[in-house]
Parts: structure tokens; C-alpha cells; sequence
């Protein structure tokens, strides 16, 4: 579905608009940084992010999304920088769907293939300006 013109008004007025409203909860919890942190250290159960601070956490969706087709409301993908332990990719895909759409692990494996392919190009050009490849 496209967007309209009171969904930007809104987005610049700081309010979440989604197509479904089932589906804005999920985009305002990971668009801020703050309540995203509290997800990720107390509900994740990942040792690994029992510290993650809100600054330790990058929106790099726009990354990413341009990639696909179609309009992507409610996808976010999150750079979370772990001290010590490199970084680590979220992707958050929550859609609320009246049937099942087999389609969703395709949609997680691209942003996946795409994550990794950015990541190889990075490290790539670091390694041509001297800069070493480090394992995480």
C-alpha cells in the first residue's frame, strides 16, 4: 500500500503511522532507542545484551529497506555495538497477518544475504586502506 500524504505529516510530528495499526506498537518500541534497549536486556534472554545501552544501538534500516520491492512499514534493522564483542544485526520483521505467508523466511534470509554482503565490502575497503580483517 503506498503511503500518503498524513503519514509523513504524521512521521514528521513524531507520531508512528503504519498501514495497520496492530503493527505500530512493534515500530515504536524498536524506533526508540531507550525502550528498544529495555527489550533487549530484560526480554531477550541473550546474556550478550544484558548491557546494551541506548547509544549502543544504530537504526541502519534505511540500509537496507531500499533493497526490496515493496513498502516495508514495519521492518527495522538495528546495529547493536557490543563492547568488547564487535556488533551484532536485529532485524525485526513484525507484521500481523490474517494468513500464512511463507514468503517471511525469504524476507529474513535477503536482509540477511544483504547484511552480509555490506558487511564483506566493508572490510574489503578497510583491508585495501591498510587496516587489517579482524574476526568477531
Amino acid at each position: 500500500m503506498r503511503r500518503n500524504k498524513n503519514d509523513e505529516i504524521n512521521e514528521l510530528n513524531g507520531m508512528i503511522s503504519n498501514r495497520e495499526a496492530a503493527d505500530s506498537g512493534a515500530k515504536l518500541i524498536f524506533g526508540n532507542p531507550t525502550l528498544c534497549a529495555q527489550l533487549l536486556q530484560d526480554y531477550s534472554g541473550m546474556e550478550l545484551l544484558k548491557n546494551v545501552k541506548p547509544e549502543d544501538i544504530e537504526d541502519v534500516t534505511t540500509r537496507y529497506i531500499p533493497m526490496f520491492t515493496g513498502e516495508r512499514d514495519s521492518d527495522m534493522v538495528k546495529r547493536v555495538r557490543l563492547p568488547e564483542k564487535g556488533e551484532m544485526f536485529i532485524i525485526t520483521l513484525i507484521e500481523h497477518k490474517s494468513y500464512a505467508d511463507y514468503n517471511v523466511v525469504m524476507q529474513l534470509l535477503r536482509y540477511m544475504v544483504y547484511i552480509w554482503e555490506d558487511y564483506a565490502k566493508q572490510k574489503e575497503s578497510e583491508q585495501k586502506n591498510g587496516k587489517t580483517f579482524c574476526r568477531l
